[in-house]
């Protein structure tokens, strides 16, 4: 009896020493187009990041035995490490999926690590949500490497020039309409000169991509903080420039218009931004532009930038004018409805886009305007 009992102490040991190994954060790089994987063991719950299932699991031997939420069971064998989790098909005995554990404060900063990229990502408020299905499609990485600007698309590095779009292209797998819905997650070091983010969205329209992730530095692991943005539409000069035909884009969306009676136009310097060749700080900024959305219907917004101005600038000034227009939703569905502006009820559908038509998010630079 006192065998027995010490073997199943020593069993239990062993399955508890199992478990608080797997414990943690693991991530899976992206293949191809495949959204990065993230999961988190922890108390005997797996959470899956991207499908948003928490799973029970418990781990005897070298398997893994999943149930969901209907009691249903799945076996999977595992083989485990301090740094890799392999997951195998029990009867085929092929590998599913291997994964990496977490190293570093944020996802995206492990998966940089990975691409063997110096990124340092730029800081911001944003919008944070949970890791899951609507973030990172498309991850693209962009950073200079030995002065030359570099992105990393599908696991491919690319230079980043005027023939960048042609590149995107090949590798594209979507069609036309398609593209209209896919969003290309731009993981970019806060260091990268304006113009050449300018030249990267250009780039990415060219390749018939119109929405953008823009991520930006957090300390949560699992959260993704970021700006989501409509690439701005060609220009007649754009589509000259580059020798392509009009009638290969279909029914393009009009240009932003430049009437300096309703724009409000801002100089996006080093460190600093202008209005008028004078300074303005961030609570300054916020009021101009929050009297002025109340009472112009076609307020616009746009920017121009100086030679030695970067990505975390023009970030800055994006987070003050994205900012100071949902702070003005917020208040308006606060006080008209009594609901909050992130809410995900479908009967608020309607109130939600009414705030959005009210107080219109409009940022452009000024050379993506007809004058």
């Amino acid at each position: 009896m006192k065998n027995c009992l010490l073997i199943l102490i020593s069993f239990l040991f062993i399955n508890c020493s199992k478990n608080e190994k797997l414990e943690g954060f693991w991530y899976r790089k992206s293949k191809d187009n495949n959204y990065p994987a993230l999961l988190k063991f922890e108390n005997n719950k797996l959470i899956d990041y991207f499908y948003n299932d928490t799973l029970k699991y418990s781990y005897f031997g070298d398997k893994l035995i999943l149930k969901n939420e209907f009691n249903e069971k799945r076996n999977i064998k595992i083989k485990l490490d301090n740094s890799k989790l392999i997951l195998i098909e029990p009867i085929s005995d092929s590998i599913i999926s291997e994964y990496k554990r977490k190293k570093l404060n944020y996802f995206i900063n492990d998966l940089i690590t990975d691409k063997l990229f110096k990124i340092d990502l730029p800081s911001g408020n944003g919008i944070q949500r949970m890791y899951g299905q609507t973030n990172l499609f498309e991850p693209l990485f962009i950073s200079y490497q030995n002065g030359i600007l570099i992105a990393d698309f599908r696991n491919e590095k690319i230079p980043v020039d005027k023939g960048f779009y042609k590149g995107l292209i090949e590798k594209g797998k979507y069609n036309f309409y398609e593209k209209d819905f896919i969003q290309i997650s731009i993981i970019a070091d806060k260091n990268i000169k304006i113009k050449d983010f300018e030249l990267i969205k250009k780039q990415l329209k060219l390749a018939n991509y119109n929405r953008v992730e823009l991520i930006l530095d957090n300390n949560k692991y699992e959260f993704i903080k970021s700006f989501r943005l409509k690439l701005p539409p060609l220009l007649e000069k754009d589509l000259n420039e580059y020798g392509i035909e009009p009638k290969e884009y279909i029914l393009p969306p009009a240009p932003a218009k430049f009437d300096e009676e309703h724009t409000l136009l801002l100089e996006i310097g080093n460190k600093d931004i202008k209005i008028n060749n004078v300074i303005v700080n961030e609570e300054n900024l916020k009021r101009k532009i929050q009297e002025r959305i109340k009472t112009d219907s076609e307020f616009n917004i746009s920017y121009s930038f100086t030679d030695n101005s970067v990505y975390q600038d023009y970030i800055k000034a994006l987070d003050i004018v994205y900012n100071s227009i949902i702070d003005l939703r917020k208040t308006y569905l606060k006080s008209k409805y009594n609901i909050d502006y992130y809410s995900n009820d479908y009967d608020n559908r309607k109130k939600l886009i009414e705030s959005k038509e009210k107080f219109r998010f409009s940022f452009f630079n000024i050379d993506n305007a007809e004058q």
